[in-house]
């Protein structure tokens, strides 16, 4: 697996310990920002929610399973752009701190 890298728009991260770096790091950089982490579904299998939910929880941040995603690999990305929601002014947002 190729080290932590920056490609068009996402963080990849080789490790779980990098993504609670990096995302630690752009919360501080962003605040009210929106993010979305995604992983391979086995990657996501093994991971432990309970831990980040510990550490991120009370953040704005998504958690989805992606096949395309190299095993072993985070891939962390901003959505939606500054504070505020990503839904039109007559949808609800109801998506929970983490989801997965």
């Amino acid at each position: 697996m190729e080290p932590s890298r920056h490609e068009g728009g996402a963080d990849i991260l080789a490790s779980a310990a990098d993504l609670y770096v990096a995302l630690g790091v752009r919360l501080r950089e962003r605040p009210g920002a929106r993010w979305v982490v995604e992983m391979h579904p086995r990657t996501r299998a093994e991971f432990d929610l309970d831990a980040f939910n510990d550490r991120f929880g009370a953040e704005d941040v998504r958690i989805y399973a992606n096949r395309y995603v190299t095993p072993g690999e985070y891939h962390l990305s901003q959505r939606g752009f500054g504070e505020g929601s990503d839904t039109g002014p007559d949808e609800g947002d109801y998506w929970p701190a983490s989801s997965g």
